[in-house]
């Protein structure tokens, strides 16, 4: 395990952020990222540090800076989010659109990384919008989403059969938001959220979300 000498204390580069002072922290990943510079986890911990001392125009500043030279999905969802935490929803909106992978269809859907990639930028995406009032584009992104992650689902039957579960859970939970929004579009019980709703318990019948995708879909159909 490598570890930065901090004062008198030796630290674990991969020390829990709540065991160390963010300042601390940032000085041992910087160390640690001279000898791995292109180490996105590193980053990320740098990012996040700044984060935790509320700095954000330079968590801000690192992190671009730091994806000029390191192209990873993570970083860019970081920043995504802190943007649209800091309201500068534009700058967000820029980071996602750029992300999300635009190559033929089958370059994407035979890739398991670039389509949980798109799920990540699409997820953050629906949020910019909700918050700009941008119903109808969060609506479009959700239905993206939903595609993305449906192929997620039938390939990992195959590939990674014990991400299965979860793979189902985040499609329930993807449905269960296009349902809800197409409602709050609506201002009703549409027959595309009837679809949403029901492909939600299909997904997760026996889980919580389950439950209440069916519970909702009942009491809206009355």
């Amino acid at each position: 395990m490598l570890n930065t000498i901090i004062g008198s204390k030796s630290i674990p580069i991969n020390a829990p952020m709540t065991c160390i002072d963010p300042e601390q922290a940032i000085a041992v990943f910087e160390k640690a990222l001279k000898k791995t510079p292109s180490d996105a986890v590193l980053t990320s911990k740098v990012g996040n540090a700044y984060i935790k001392m509320h700095n954000f125009n330079k968590a801000v500043s690192y992190y671009e800076a730091s994806l000029k030279n390191i192209d990873n999905s993570v970083l860019k969802c970081e920043l995504a989010q802190l943007y649209t935490k800091l309201q500068k929803f534009d700058q967000a909106e820029r980071i996602l659109l750029q992300s999300l992978v635009n190559k033929q269809n089958d370059d994407v859907e035979n890739n398991l990384e670039l389509l949980r990639d798109n799920v990540s930028y699409c997820r953050i995406l629906v949020k910019v919008y909700l918050k700009t009032k941008r119903y109808h584009e969060a609506i479009e992104t959700l239905e993206k989403t939903r595609k993305y992650q449906t192929i997620i689902v039938k390939k990992v039957i195959v590939n990674e059969p014990d991400s299965l579960a979860n793979e189902k859970e985040t499609l329930a939970n993807i449905l269960h938001q296009l349902a809800k929004e197409v409602i709050n579009v609506d201002n009703q019980m549409s027959p595309k959220a009837e679809i949403f709703y029901k492909e939600a318990v299909e997904n997760c019948p026996n889980t919580a979300l389950g439950v209440t995708s069916r519970m909702v879909f009942i009491s809206r159909a009355d």
